[in-house]
């Protein structure tokens, strides 16, 4: 009987281990299905990811909402640029018309004084004269007339030679910054 409940121990045992070896093999099997799943997971979540990345710069996306805003306000932005930028043109153009102005305001008012320290004086003029010449109150006054008249028309053809010089030197300006 011994030796009948040995074997009955052996016969247990070997069947124990046949059963333990299949579920080991069992337990390898579920490993590498719970593996499999794991990574299916993993490629899933994936791309799961990338879509929504994806989705958030498509029509509905909330991405490009902000990318459209960001957009709109850069655009703005530069259009105010471009006003600011056309009135300090304006503002430039006004301010040389402006110093335009004072400057041919001022070459004259320099011709006028350079003309004026230049221009003899009415006894240094009638010096020229030989003093015998019968001078009465009327030749006196005539000649005072003429020099007058003289010095009118002298002043007359000056400020004109003085805007033709500063027409023509705008023009010489112009015609360099036009090449």
């Amino acid at each position: 009987m011994a030796n009948a409940e040995v074997e009955c121990i052996v016969r247990d045992t070997r069947e124990l281990m046949f059963q333990i070896g299949s579920g080991e093999r069992r337990v390898d099997e579920m490993i590498r299905r719970v593996n499999a799943v794991n990574e299916k997971m993993a490629c899933m979540k994936e791309y799961q990811n990338i879509m929504c990345a994806v989705n958030a710069f498509t029509v509905n996306g909330s991405r490009r909402a902000i990318l459209l805003e960001e957009l709109q306000r850069e655009n703005r932005q530069i259009l105010a640029y471009h006003e600011e930028n056309r009135n300090l043109r304006e503002a430039i153009k006004e301010s040389m018309e402006t110093l335009s102005i004072v400057m041919a305001r001022h070459r004259n008012v320099m011709a006028r004084m350079n003309r004026i320290s230049k221009q003899p004086s009415f006894k240094d003029v009638t010096r020229l004269f030989p003093e015998n010449i019968d001078d009465t109150a009327k030749d006196k006054e005539r000649f005072r007339k003429l020099v007058c008249d003289l010095s009118g028309f002298m002043r007359g053809c000056e400020d004109t030679t003085s805007n033709d010089l500063q027409r023509l030197s705008q023009l010489l300006q112009e015609n360099q910054v036009l090449r």
